[in-house]
């Protein structure tokens, strides 16, 4: 069928009046436009080639009609459908263009379609038995020497296609049992390894219980420790302190006992002494009583007294020498136990003090110690959460696995059940056709004698070979015919009375 094809640009916000479409009454899928949908003048860019486009006519008697719009390697038609075409005379178009939720988002200004009155009496002929005659005539004598070949060429093309199906089915059922083979073997590694993902879990769980009871042990363990920590130092301290108390109550009863013997060894070596000295003065007394008693004794008795005297002297002072000696032996030896006593304190305190030192050394080494241990805790945590975000991920990504393989699985089997269709479908059409044409159905039986109808006022237009031929009454007057500037071809119709 012949086709005009034009391509018009209707704008959204510039004026349209200048847009002036003309058509030809009754023509019938011939009259498609390429709409280009602008902006001021400028191509819209924001449309991407899947939106709904709908094209609206109000007629010249007031009606509107309404078509689809239609798009093609992303470009939009226009086909001017029989009902736009019905009225001659002036109407009005206009395109609307809707998104994804069919609701309208803009529309085109108002263009102006002038449809020009066919010279068909086609009110009148609708009504009679010879509606349709004419062209039924003209279309039967352009077929009817295309249908046999025509059927020919469709029933090599069904056998074409259906081997061509044939072999698709056979490619898809063999790449079909492929991938479900591949997916079989794909859900078979990933069970094999969800069962070893799930016994290192179940191994990673038990040493994890087993690290958590570790863990309570080693907080029992540090609280008891700590306990025992404080009762040392507690213990510690106390002991210090009585070292510190024993050795000032040492040191001061060293004091005192040396105060003491001192003292005494004064007050005795001064009783000594008084006892000397009396005993002296007695010794003496006596002597001189004794030789004033005795004038007359011998001087041998003098010296012997004498004698006796100095020895009892001798004696005396040898006495008052030992004592004397004693106290100081005691008092040396009173000395050095006390120095003794405070080198032993002086060396009880320091041992207390490094002790002291060496618990607080160990403490710090303690809290260096449970700070690593808080850091790595800490990093165990993070590890865990870590693990779990990654299993969680493993979980969604292994749902997603076995979606997309029950997809791939039911996707493949429609394949193939659409492939078996269209082949059976195909099959079935070829055997029709051939059929049909084994028993000259597209011939037919021959039918009534044609309608004669007088082509008065009708014109007839046909294409014979390179050109195009016009018939038309003899006797009348032809039409002048004119190509205008858009390249249609333009028939002056005299008016016929």
């Amino acid at each position: 069928m012949a086709q005009t094809l034009k391509t018009i640009k209707l704008d959204v916000s510039a004026e349209q009046s200048f847009v002036y479409l003309k058509c030809k009454q009754y023509d019938s899928n011939s009259r498609i436009y390429q709409i280009i949908l602008t902006d001021q003048n400028k191509p819209m860019t924001s449309l991407i080639g899947n939106e709904l486009i709908t094209a609206t006519m109000q007629r010249a008697d007031g009606n509107s009609v309404d078509t689809v719009c239609q798009w093609n390697n992303g470009k939009l038609y226009l086909n001017m459908t029989d009902g736009m075409l019905a009225v001659p005379g002036d109407g009005t178009l206009e395109i609307r263009v809707y998104n994804g939720n069919n609701t309208e988002i803009i529309s085109t200004m108002i263009a102006h379609v002038n449809v020009q009155r066919s010279t068909l009496p086609y009110d009148r002929m609708i009504k009679s038995d010879e509606f349709n005659v004419l062209n039924n005539l003209i279309l039967s004598v352009m077929n009817m020497a295309e249908t046999t070949a025509e059927v020919e060429r469709l029933l090599e093309k069904i056998k074409t296609d259906i081997a061509t199906y044939e072999r698709d089915y056979n490619s898809l059922s063999q790449e079909a049992q492929n991938l479900i083979n591949d997916l079989n073997i794909l859900l078979t590694n990933v069970g094999t390894q969800e069962n070893q993902r799930i016994a290192n879990e179940n191994i990673r769980i038990t040493n994890e219980n087993q690290r958590i009871s570790n863990e309570n042990e080693r907080i029992a363990n540090e609280n008891a420790r700590n306990q025992a920590e404080q009762k040392r130092e507690n213990d510690t301290n106390a002991a210090i302190a009585n070292a510190n108390n024993a050795i000032n109550n040492t040191i001061t009863n060293i004091n005192n006992t040396v105060n003491e013997t001192i003292t005494d060894l004064t007050n005795q070596t001064n009783d000594t002494i008084t006892n000397a000295n009396t005993r002296i003065d007695n010794a003496i007394s006596n002597m001189n009583k004794t030789l004033h008693d005795t004038v007359e004794n011998t001087n041998t008795k003098v010296i012997e007294a004498i004698s006796n005297m100095n020895a009892e002297i001798d004696n005396t002072m040898t006495n008052i020498n030992s004592e004397i000696n004693n106290v100081i032996n005691d008092v040396n030896t009173a000395k050095e136990e006390t120095i003794i006593a405070t080198n032993n304190a002086i060396e009880s305190t320091n041992n207390a003090n490094n002790a002291a030192s060496n618990i607080n050394q160990l403490n710090q080494t303690i809290a260096n110690e449970e700070a690593i241990r808080i850091a790595n805790e800490k990093q165990r945590i993070a590890n865990e959460e870590t693990r779990q975000n990654q299993e969680a991920e493993r979980k969604r990504n292994n749902i997603e696995l076995v979606k997309s393989a029950n997809e791939a699985i039911s996707n493949t089997l429609t394949v193939i059940e659409n492939s078996n269709t269209a082949t059976t479908r195909a099959n079935a059409i070829s055997d029709d056709l051939e059929e049909k044409v084994a028993t000259n159905y597209f011939k037919g039986e021959k039918g009534d004698n044609g309608v004669i109808t007088t082509l008065s006022g009708q014109f007839g237009l046909q294409v014979e070979g390179d050109y195009l031929v016009l018939y038309y009454t003899k006797g009348e007057q032809s039409p002048n015919m004119s190509v205008d500037e858009d390249g249609y071809l333009v028939l002056e119709i005299p008016e016929t009375e």
